[in-house]
């Protein structure tokens, strides 16, 4: 486990050099994450501008779950974005050949090594919208409720994880389709949104998104001091059953794996 750690901190002082290098790059990303995030409240605000609520979820308690979203994404763009965008030329150069070598676990080093560093500020945006949106309604999490908070955040990190991976994973079939990870980054936009939206669409609809909504609907909840236990339960089921999956399909797609150096 810490030489994983150690070396995710090789790896992320590299980037960090890399960023001093561009400022600039760092400066534009910036922009957008707060001109995206500035666009995403208002959404909300005109969708909760007629009507105290949608789907039982207030202004603020939208806010919340916009900023437990910004939160994942910030995570999930930071640390393994860049890292699944190359997966595909990867496999085209014959570069993945390098990685399979190496004496580390395969798809750690696949999933880790390119840090997007704007992306921390989507994740400090996302924080300081939890915080504000708390504020507003008044609500102060107990302690156990905070405790409970970080596994089910970590839970809902390892859903989405996994379905990227998975659908990353699919370039060593389809390794002409560079824009695997930009399919899954569209879908991910449900996320925003809680679970009880989907109930006035459709059931079919609902169960079919459920791994996805519940990202942001479980740790909203349980801040908002009104998750249901069977939910979380359903949260955290779903986030090992895909994470295993994900492992075993990796090993599985390594067997059918044909290098492009070879």
């Amino acid at each position: 486990m810490f030489r994983f750690i150690r070396l995710g901190l090789i790896f992320f002082k590299a980037n960090v050099k890399e960023t001093l290098t561009y400022r600039a790059s760092f400066i534009a990303g910036f922009v957008s994450v707060v001109f995206w995030v500035t666009l995403s409240l208002i959404s909300i605000s005109i969708l909760t501008y007629q009507s105290m609520s949608v789907g039982g979820w207030t202004k603020y308690e939208l806010f919340l779950a916009q900023g437990i979203y910004s939160i994942i994404l910030g995570i999930m763009y930071f640390v393994f974005r860049a890292n699944f965008k190359e997966m595909s030329r990867l496999i085209s150069r014959g570069d993945l050949d390098l990685i399979l070598l190496k004496p580390y676990d395969s798809q750690y080093l696949v999933s880790v090594g390119k840090f997007i560093m704007h992306q921390l500020s989507r994740i400090v945006i996302g924080m300081f919208l939890v915080v504000f949106s708390l504020h507003v309604l008044d609500v102060t999490p107990t302690l156990t409720e905070l405790l409970m908070f970080v596994p089910l955040l970590v839970s809902s990190l390892l859903i989405i994880y996994s379905l990227w991976f998975f659908i990353t994973t699919l370039s060593i079939w389809l390794v002409d389709l560079f824009n695997l990870d930009e399919l899954f980054i569209q879908v991910t936009g449900v996320t925003r949104y809680p679970l009880e939206i989907f109930k006035f669409i459709s059931n079919i609809l609902l169960y079919i998104t459920m791994p996805l909504v519940v990202i942001t609907t479980v740790p909203s909840q349980i801040l908002l001091g009104k998750l249901s236990p069977t939910l979380a339960f359903w949260s955290l089921l779903i986030s090992i059953s895909l994470f295993i999956f994900t492992r075993k399909f990796w090993q599985f797609a390594l067997k059918h794996y044909t290098s492009a150096s070879s």
